[in-house]
């Protein structure tokens, strides 16, 4: 993140936007979008020539099972600092640079393994097709298209979330929750075409979208910001407690396709509580308790420790997970 970024910025992008609208081109039709997304979507889908539309099939070949354009691009586009200053057919078409830039980037050494595959063997063929559609859509005036009509819309969101207290000092409020501070900024591009009801964090930028009003916006930027925090190595010393437990193991059974481990399964939990603890407190969510029993059995408990023991100031997150954990285990052993 660049250095003099110390604010929470909420900014447009055409180029995400337009990733964001290829991935409706080319993927599964979607329960979420409006009518007007619909009416956008033909109009120019009739104006793409039948080999682009060939293209969009070979798109849909090489996308791997469960994931969509979105996942696929926005790291590789997003690992160039300066991609605003391109026009996306330049960037595309520069896609050995932009995988090359990826490669050297830290989000490379973090990405899963399956992601790796990707970039390594499938990426320049996706990011060629997607050059040709774009290339296309540019010549039938898509951009003035967003310019007129999308980008008004957003720039009307911004000002909605801006003029609103809570969006604008959550870095403030979130920060004030700990010892040191645990954001110094955040970048987020509001999109027209994401029809996602979530934030989603990419490298050091966030990516949200107009389907947000403020509550759940702020909530969901919470979770995002929460994700990335390491709980699972400080919970290795209770692994062995935590496995004995056999109402945590009906609970873990259930989501054990999910969650991979037990350890995950618990992390999780404590995260999505806190995120919900946090968003109660900042007026963002009115039913943490309806929520929570949809997202995890466990994180329900966590959340009423939570609420009764809150976290003090001084204290790191990861031992406050810890001590809430702990406590919650030595409740239940004493029922059993």
């Amino acid at each position: 993140m660049n250095e003099h970024l110390k604010v929470l910025e909420i900014i447009p992008s055409y180029l995400l936007d337009l990733v964001y609208f290829l991935e409706l081109l080319a993927g599964p039709p979607s329960v979420l979008t409006t009518d007007e997304d619909e009416v956008c979507l033909h109009y120019f889908e009739d104006c793409l020539s039948d080999y682009a539309k060939e293209e969009i099939k070979r798109i849909q070949k090489v996308l791997p099972k469960n994931k969509m354009v979105s996942e696929l691009v926005l790291p590789l586009i997003l690992a160039d600092q300066d991609f605003e200053n391109f026009q996306m057919t330049e960037l595309l078409e520069g896609h050995r640079y932009l995988i090359s830039s990826y490669k050297k980037s830290p989000d490379y050494e973090k990405a899963p393994k399956a992601y790796k595959k990707f970039v390594a063997k499938d990426a320049q063929e996706l990011l060629g097709a997607l050059m040709m559609i774009v290339a296309e859509l540019e010549r039938v005036n898509f951009k003035r298209f967003w310019l007129e009509k999308r980008l008004p819309q957003i720039n009307d969101k911004i000002r909605t979330y801006e003029q609103g207290t809570d969006v604008m000092a959550l870095l403030d409020k979130v920060n004030a929750e700990f010892h040191t501070p645990f954001l110094s900024g955040q970048r987020i591009y509001l999109l027209s075409f994401n029809v996602n009801s979530f934030v989603v964090k990419v490298g050091d930028v966030v990516v949200g979208s107009l389907r947000l009003d403020q509550s759940a916006f702020i909530h969901s930027l919470l979770e995002c910001w929460m994700n990335p925090v390491m709980v699972e190595p400080v919970l290795k010393p209770l692994l062995r407690r935590l496995r004995k437990n056999k109402e945590l193991a009906k609970q873990y059974k259930l989501v054990k396709s999910i969650h991979r481990t037990l350890d995950g399964y618990v992390a999780y939990s404590l995260k999505v509580a806190f995120s919900a603890y946090l968003a109660e407190k900042f007026g963002a969510l009115e039913e943490p308790l309806t929520y929570l029993t949809h997202k995890s059995q466990r994180a329900l408990l966590y959340y009423d420790w939570m609420t009764l023991y809150p976290k003090e100031t001084s204290q790191a997150l990861e031992d406050y997970f810890v001590s809430v954990v702990t406590a919650i285990e030595l409740s239940e052993e004493k029922r059993r």
